[in-house]
């Protein structure tokens, strides 16, 4: 027997094994926590870094969209659009869907009066201002509900793919990730004002 043991009682080698034993479970505690923090540190700094830039698939200028905006909503004031630029680009519906699974704005715990609809419609809108995304066509669209009440949301223009480029304008919830055509995302609706 090891000289070390010879003078060591059994009690103090009972707990020199409960100490090691402790550590033992110390040290999986220890790599379990490791694992944890490593992926929540990859998925923190996956938000920081922006989607890879839009597949821009056409151009649209600013008379083309007034159009496009006045076929969707025929009872629309005109002079109630604010367009910005004289031309935008716009991309897939699929490379919206890639960005929104990016964006995190869905995440957010809604509250009746903030952050609200109009609070996630800009905080996505100023998402969608990274380097590769910033010329895509986007606004802001207010709408009033024929019941009483209204809401704020995304507006954009999108193609359904790249074998079908017709530009079409698409409405995306910011509090959903939801993105359907203009005409069919809402039921007895009137639009107030569009600012793109």
């Amino acid at each position: 027997m090891c000289k070390f043991f010879q003078n060591t009682s059994k009690k103090e080698l009972e707990s020199a094994r409960a100490t090691i034993a402790q550590q033992q479970i110390t040290i999986v505690d220890l790599q379990t926590d490791k694992s944890i923090l490593s992926a929540a540190n990859r998925k923190l700094r996956q938000q920081l870094v922006p989607p890879a830039p839009a597949k821009v698939l056409g151009q649209i200028t600013g008379t083309q969209l007034y159009a496009l905006i006045q076929e969707s909503f025929p009872q629309m004031d005109l002079r109630d659009v604010d367009l910005a630029d004289s031309e935008y680009d716009y991309t897939t519906f699929a490379e919206m869907a890639r960005f929104l699974e990016h964006d995190q704005t869905d995440k957010i715990e809604w509250m009746k009066h903030s952050p609200d609809c109009d609070d996630f419609t800009r905080r996505l809108l100023g998402n969608l201002t990274v380097p590769g995304w910033y010329k895509i066509v986007k606004g802001d669209i207010w709408i009033e509900y024929d019941s009483g009440g209204g809401h704020s949301i995304l507006i954009t223009v999108l193609c359904d793919s790249e074998d079908d480029i017709t530009p079409k304008l698409y409405m995306v919830e910011g509090q959903t990730d939801v993105v359907e055509l203009a005409t069919e995302m809402f039921e007895a609706f009137s639009v107030r004002l569009i600012k793109i």
